[in-house]
Parts: C-alpha cells; sequence; structure tokens
C-alpha cells in the first residue's frame, strides 16, 4: 500500500511532495524565465527598431514555454509583444515594459521555488 492510502485510511492529512531536481538544476519556472528574459535583453540591447532575424519566432516560443508552466500572465505580455513587433506597432516599447516588469515581478515572487540546492 501506498503512503498516500495509508494516510487516508488513517484519517490523517497528507502532503505529497514533489520531486527534487538534482542541484543546480533549473526549474521548468526558472527556464522559461530565463528564456524570456533573455530576450527581452537582447530587444534592450539591439534596440526595437533593430531586432536580429528570428526575434519574433523566438518571442512567440518564450511566450509558449512561460504557458506551458502556468506564467500565463507573463506569457500573455510576451505574446503581445511579439505581435506589436510584428505589425510595427507604435506601441512596441510599452509592450516591452510590460514584459520586462512582468517577468521581474514573476522571478522575484517565484525566486524561492525556481531554485534548487
Amino acid at each position: 500500500m501506498r503512503p498516500a492510502e495509508r494516510a487516508a485510511r488513517a484519517g490523517s492529512r497528507f502532503v505529497e511532495t514533489l520531486p527534487q531536481l538534482p542541484p543546480g538544476t533549473p526549474s521548468p519556472i526558472r527556464r522559461a524565465l530565463d528564456e524570456a528574459n533573455a530576450l527581452l535583453e537582447e530587444a534592450l540591447h539591439d534596440g526595437l527598431s533593430r531586432l536580429r532575424p528570428g526575434f519574433g519566432e523566438r518571442a512567440s516560443s518564450a511566450a509558449a514555454s512561460l504557458g506551458a508552466v502556468g506564467l500565463e500572465g507573463a506569457a500573455r505580455r510576451v505574446s503581445v509583444l511579439a505581435e506589436a513587433l510584428r505589425t510595427n506597432d507604435a506601441a512596441c516599447a510599452r509592450a516591452w515594459l510590460d514584459a520586462a516588469i512582468r517577468l521581474e515581478l514573476t522571478r522575484e515572487a517565484t525566486h524561492g521555488i525556481t531554485t534548487s540546492a
């Protein structure tokens, strides 16, 4: 009998722990945040009007990675940035700022759960 079944039969509370990542391995959340952050840093360095080829595809990929780990708000903001850049929208700078703020706040809020010992 598994521990969860034993605990359920005994009427006690049982909290199953998640498997631990090997030391030094970033969590999927951390990897998604790092991917998106690198993308925003590239845009900041190159300038929104002189982005490298493939930036839009990488932005879509970063948004998908964020969404896949449940960071929907961050994913949405990176997607808005990608779309603003594709359409040469004048709001590109605002979209970049919104994405950067959301990513930084998310990174700060998830710090304890996205690093391994």
